[in-house]
């Protein structure tokens, strides 16, 4: 039987092509992991829209409340305007979350990458028949 079309090999071959693809894969997920883990505030997409949003809310209690001041003829730094603005919450910063989260997906890519990488070694021995 000719070489070139042994099942065993075609069957090694097309394992290889498969853990090759896979390991491709892990590597582009654990390399943003660790721009995650790096940057976690450029990367958190999720915590800038807190951000702006808590933003748009102050501004947008400042313009009521300025209105509201230029109507009454109070200044806008009275006792409760000024309360009022303060009563905004702005999240501080905690990218623990996300961080351990990068760090577990890191962890698992690892272990897709040397899975991957055994797979390949071994059948691309099978495939070379030795």
């Amino acid at each position: 039987m000719d070489s070139t079309r042994n099942p065993i090999r075609t069957y090694s071959l097309v394992v290889c092509f498969s853990s090759l693809f896979v390991g491709a894969v892990a590597l582009v997920i654990g390399l943003y992991d660790i721009l995650q883990i790096s940057f976690p505030e450029a990367t958190n997409t999720s915590f800038q829209m807190q951000l702006e949003q808590a933003a748009q809310q102050q501004k947008m209690l400042a313009d009521q409340l300025a209105a509201r001041a230029n109507s009454d003829g109070e200044s806008v730094l009275d006792g409760t305007i000024a309360t009022d603005l303060a009563s905004i919450q702005i999240p501080k910063p905690n990218h623990t979350y996300f961080i351990n989260s990068a760090i577990q997906s890191l962890i698992l890519s690892t272990i897709v990458l040397i899975v991957s990488a055994s797979i390949f070694f071994f059948h691309w021995r099978l495939a070379r028949g030795r």
